[in-house]
C-alpha cells in the first residue's frame, strides 16, 4: 500500500524589492538596445560584483554595509551608465530604510541625471515613493516620465551623443566673489556653452552651511546667451557671517541637467563677512574745523592735537556761543 503523501501548498515567490526596481530600470536598457546595443556587462565585472554584493546585504538588512560596497561602484573604470544608475538606486533605498531622507533625495537625483525618465513601478512602498517624488520635484521633472530622447540625440554634458558627427557637450561655468559682506546680494556670474541651443533654464541651489535645505532661485536666462548674472538675495541670506555653498545647473527638455559647476557633495562657497563696524562720527571734519583751529564767540582758540597737550586757559570766563562756518 503506497503510503499518502500529504498535500503542500506551494507559494509563489515575491520578488525582492531591488529586483522589481532594476526591472524598471532594465525597462529602459531594453527600449533602446536595438538601436544602442545593450549595456550587458561582461562575465566577473567588478562593478557587476559589487552590486551583487550591496544586493546581498541589503537583503540581510545590512544597509550600512550596502552603502560602502555600492560608493565602490563609482571608482570603477569603466562602469556603465546602468551600473551607476543602479547603485544610486540602490543608494536611495538604504538611505531612506535607515530614515536618512536628505541622502536619499539626493541619490534618486543623481539616479535621474543619468536616467531622466525613470519612473517608480507601482506597489512600492510610501516612504521610498516620496523620497523619490521629492526628487522628482527638485530637478524639476514631471511625475509622468517625459518620453525617451531619440537615438543618437545629444544629451548634454561630457557623455552625450551627437548623431552622425562628433558630441558638443554643454558646458557651464560660474564664478562669484570668494567673501561678500552678510546682507549684501551674492551675485554669481555664469557662462554657458551651448551649441546646440539645448539648455531651456539655469538654476542656483543655495544653503547656508549648518542651516536648512538647498534652496533654488531661477536666473533670468535666454536660450543661446552666453553669459548672464545671477543673483541670491541678501535679503535670504541673513546679516549673520555664515559661509554659503551653491551650485549652478542648466537644464533641458523636461529639466533634464545638461551640465553644472559644483555639485552638492562638492558646492561652490562664499563667505559671508561681517559687516565692518562704522567710525565714530565725531572728528575734526564735523566740526568744520580747517587748520586746527575753530571759531568760538569770536575768538580764534588753537586745538592742540598732540597727545598730552593742555588746552590754553580762556582769558574771558563768560558763557561763549559756538558756531559752525
Amino acid at each position: 500500500m503506497t503510503p499518502s503523501v500529504p498535500a503542500v501548498s506551494i507559494r509563489p515567490v515575491r520578488p525582492s524589492l531591488l529586483a522589481v526596481l532594476v526591472g524598471a530600470l532594465a525597462v529602459l536598457a531594453s527600449d533602446r538596445a536595438a538601436a544602442q546595443g545593450p549595456e550587458a556587462p561582461p562575465a566577473n565585472d567588478p562593478a557587476e560584483l559589487l552590486l551583487q554584493q550591496a544586493e546581498k546585504a541589503y537583503e540581510g538588512l545590512e544597509y550600512e554595509t550596502a552603502l560602502k560596497t555600492l560608493i565602490k561602484v563609482h571608482q570603477v573604470k569603466g562602469a556603465t551608465s546602468m551600473q551607476r544608475a543602479r547603485s544610486f538606486l540602490y543608494m536611495g533605498v538604504c538611505f531612506t530604510a535607515l530614515g536618512n531622507a536628505e541622502s536619499a533625495v539626493q541619490s534618486f537625483m543623481e539616479l535621474l541625471k543619468l536616467k531622466p525618465t525613470f519612473r517608480l513601478p507601482t506597489g512600492i512602498s510610501p516612504s521610498i515613493q516620496a523620497m523619490f517624488k521629492e526628487a522628482l520635484t527638485r530637478m524639476k521633472l514631471p511625475e509622468q516620465a517625459p518620453p525617451e530622447p531619440p537615438p543618437g540625440a545629444v544629451g548634454g554634458g561630457a557623455g552625450g551623443g551627437g548623431g552622425k558627427g562628433p558630441s558638443v557637450p554643454v558646458t557651464l561655468t560660474a564664478k562669484a566673489p570668494g567673501s561678500v559682506v552678510a546682507g549684501q546680494a551674492v551675485d554669481v556670474a555664469i557662462e554657458v556653452s551651448d551649441p546646440r541651443g539645448l539648455v531651456e533654464d539655469v538654476v542656483i541651489q543655495w544653503r547656508l552651511v549648518g542651516g536648512p535645505d538647498y534652496s533654488i532661485i531661477r536666473v533670468k536666462y535666454t536660450p543661446g546667451k552666453a553669459k548672464v548674472t545671477g543673483r541670491i538675495p541678501g535679503a535670504v541670506v541673513g546679516t549673520q557671517p555664515a559661509r554659503l555653498h551653491y551650485l549652478v545647473e542648466a537644464l533641458g527638455q523636461g529639466g533634464m541637467s545638461l551640465a553644472h559647476a559644483g555639485t552638492m557633495n562638492a558646492p561652490l562657497e562664499v563667505e559671508l563677512v561681517a559687516r565692518p563696524k562704522p567710525k565714530s562720527k565725531w572728528g575734526w571734519w564735523t566740526l568744520g574745523i580747517v587748520g586746527g583751529a575753530a571759531v568760538v564767540g569770536g575768538i580764534v582758540a588753537a586745538v592742540l592735537l598732540t597727545r598730552g597737550g593742555e588746552p590754553p586757559k580762556p582769558t574771558n570766563t563768560a558763557d561763549v556761543t559756538l558756531t559752525i562756518r
